[in-house]
């Protein structure tokens, strides 16, 4: 009876142990950069700085020009980083479908006007090379109870510098899909953007755009409608649909529409219309975030605690998000420690009690 009682507080102190020491999330970071190893602009900076996070392990890089079409080669991956130094044709149709998280630097990628994006908003803005960019280094946290915004709120330092080069910083522009939700905006004026379904290109989605597209049914012309999203000619009934879902959706210089960081939760409505690369709901965890090429290496402590937050949240699949690979918790040292602590009193308490 007194071995039961000694080994019954064995296995109490070893859960204990279990239960009272942290948790460390094994987190699968699969990077997407330009170059077959990570040596162009930022990329090395980023890809060490996920070493160092998640474990080097835990972190793989590939030209993202080199991966799979159908995405297979996230597979067994937590979450998808996709650098801004590539090109977005690198990856454009080999992710906008998968169920495993992806963030996103790539501003070409974020909106609706190829198939292969994530559609999350209806117009983009690369501002490498923009003297718009040239000085401004915060952002504007507008949900901050947002995972996302790692406890930050209001205007925010994300760069040490006030930049002189103008490859800092990418933007999405424009409306968002119903879905998504707005984190922080990039307090960049950067004139006007066209938005999708603006056939009459003078920056609303509005009646004057529907008498156009009946006029040119009507007159069946040979050249695509301005901001078609790629439908080009001849004109057909998806033009109407696509006019329809951003009626009403305008663009300006300081809207409000200028984006630094945005998110989807699996389910959310996008852009897409369903078909294979135009997603309507999210399939996966998506976020965009606002560093370009050289924007990394020159981020504050604060600007490093908002990626790490989006590859976190990212990397977290809801139950039923489909089949990615959900991050396991795994003991970390001091767990182990604790719980060979806990093993070594139960022994001494057997001796003891042999004796």
């Amino acid at each position: 009876m007194r071995s039961l009682r000694n080994n019954f507080w064995i296995v109490v102190t070893l859960v204990l142990s279990f239960a009272i020491a942290p948790q460390a999330k094994a987190i699968k970071v699969l990077m997407h950069g330009r170059e077959a190893s990570a040596t162009f602009r930022d990329d090395p900076f980023i890809y060490q700085h996920l070493q160092d996070r998640y474990g080097a392990a835990n972190v793989a890089y590939m030209q993202g020009s080199t991966a799979a079409a159908d995405g297979s080669s996230a597979s067994g991956f937590d979450v998808v980083f996709i650098s801004s130094s590539m090109a977005s044709s690198d990856t454009r149709n080999k992710y906008e479908d998968t169920t495993i998280g992806v963030v996103d630097d790539e501003n070409a990628l974020v909106h609706d006007n190829n198939i292969g994006n994530f559609m999350l908003s209806d117009a983009g803005g690369n501002q490498d090379a923009t003297a718009a960019t040239v000085g401004k280094n915060k952002i504007n946290i507008v949900n901050p109870s947002h995972p996302l915004a790692a406890g930050l709120s209001g205007e925010v330092t994300v760069f040490n510098s006030n930049p002189a080069d103008t490859y800092w910083w990418q933007i999405a522009r424009g409306n968002l899909a119903p879905g998504v939700t707005p984190i922080a905006q990039s307090l960049l004026d950067v004139g006007t953007a066209s938005v999708s379904g603006d056939y009459t290109n003078d920056f609303s989605a509005d009646a004057g755009d529907y008498v156009l597209y009946r006029h040119s049914l009507a007159t069946a012309p040979a050249t695509a409608l301005p901001n078609d999203n790629g439908l080009g000619a001849p004109i057909a009934s998806g033009h109407y649909d696509l006019w329809r879902t951003h009626y009403g959706n305008t663009s300006a210089a300081n809207d409000g529409q200028q984006y630094a960081i945005l998110a989807a939760d699996v389910g959310n409505v996008l852009y897409g219309n369903g078909t294979t690369g135009s997603p309507a709901t999210a399939p996966g965890r998506r976020v965009f975030f606002f560093v370009s090429d050289y924007g990394f290496f020159d981020l504050t402590a604060d600007g490093v605690k908002l990626f790490d937050a989006a590859i976190d949240w990212a990397a977290a699949h809801p139950a039923g998000s489909g089949s990615g690979v959900a991050a396991s918790a795994v003991p970390e040292p001091a767990c182990c420690v604790l719980a060979a602590v806990g093993l070594l009193g139960g022994l001494a308490i057997r001796r003891r009690s042999a004796t």
